[in-house]
């Protein structure tokens, strides 16, 4: 049974990919929310081709590294890690938001 909550009268459809739903579901179903979880996508790697690989092969060129979400990040940095096994130390590193 949903407890009583500010969406009480809500039925709350969460796309994200199973493994990453249920802290979402968990908080809308403590604020009453019914939830039915309908994952639309999986993450996963893309190809490593030419152009990416020349891309990351050129980690120490770039002055900073963003990382969008939690999902690019571990994508990306388990790609990095395979071709840079020591960090070239001058870039500046950003995570946008705090999952990530």
């Amino acid at each position: 049974m949903t407890p009583a909550g500010p969406l009480s009268e809500a039925v709350v459809l969460v796309t994200r990919p199973r493994d990453q739903a249920e802290a979402l579901t968990d908080s809308l179903q403590q604020a009453g929310a019914r939830v039915i979880e309908l994952p639309t996508l999986d993450i996963e790697p893309l190809e490593i081709g030419p152009r990416q690989r020349a891309l990351v092969l050129d980690l120490d060129q770039y002055a900073h590294v963003i990382c969008v979400s939690p999902n690019a990040a571990r994508l990306g940095l388990e790609v990095l890690a395979d071709y840079w096994p020591q960090w070239p130390v001058q870039q500046q590193w950003a995570a946008v938001g705090p999952a990530t």
